[in-house]
């Protein structure tokens, strides 16, 4: 039994992460009991293929309210993140309603393994003792895409802002890496980077 922890819904299927995502949940469900525990976002109906695909045994839905992209809501929510410590890109994703039902679910002793997909959802896993084995499965090294970003953004003010989110996401990949029993990568050097900067 594996519980199968993300930020959102896997369809439509438009971005490398959920194409990924979707092809191994389809294949290890077959052979094991997948629950998917995820925020679904207020207002926007799950996709028809969302609720049909065998990707999991169990599909389990968090509302969740985001403000759309460049809406006034979305600059305040970006003007409170410079007084936070953590990235704007984890923070963005973490709802109390979910860390609340992923506590219980850990509580249950249902499940031989819980997967954390992405660094987004890691947030969640922060302050609990956890009764089952927890993964964090990175697609990717987080803090690396930022540094790249910082490095290659024309604008000043737009560098700044994503030095800033680069320090932010090194502190918090390596103090979220820790929390896990294992941490899974998709490369060799995804793999040392892990070892070397976050042990």
């Amino acid at each position: 039994n594996i519980l199968w922890v993300k930020s959102g819904p896997l369809h439509p299927p438009d971005t490398g992460g959920k194409i990924r995502t979707l092809n191994m949940l389809r294949e290890m469900n077959r052979r094991n009991r997948v629950t998917y525990l995820a925020l679904q976002p207020e207002g926007e109906p799950l996709h028809p293929d969302e609720q049909t695909d065998p990707y999991a045994a169990e599909k389990l839905w968090v509302p969740f309210r985001t403000p759309a992209r460049k809406s006034p809501q979305f600059f305040a929510q970006l003007a409170l993140n410079l007084l936070s410590s953590r990235p704007f890109a984890l923070s963005k994703h973490y709802h109390d309603a979910l860390r609340r039902r992923l506590v219980e679910l850990d509580a249950s002793g249902q499940y031989d393994l819980i997967v954390c997909d992405f660094l987004a959802p890691a947030l969640h896993f922060t302050g609990h003792a956890w009764k089952t084995p927890v993964v964090l499965f990175q697609h990717n090294m987080e803090s690396q895409i930022w540094a790249r970003m910082a490095r290659n953004h024309p604008r000043p003010w737009g560098r700044w802002f994503m030095r800033l989110q680069h320090r932010r996401m090194y502190a918090w990949e390596d103090r979220l890496s820790r929390l896990f029993n294992g941490v899974i990568t998709v490369s060799a050097e995804d793999s040392r980077f892990a070892r070397e900067s976050y042990g």
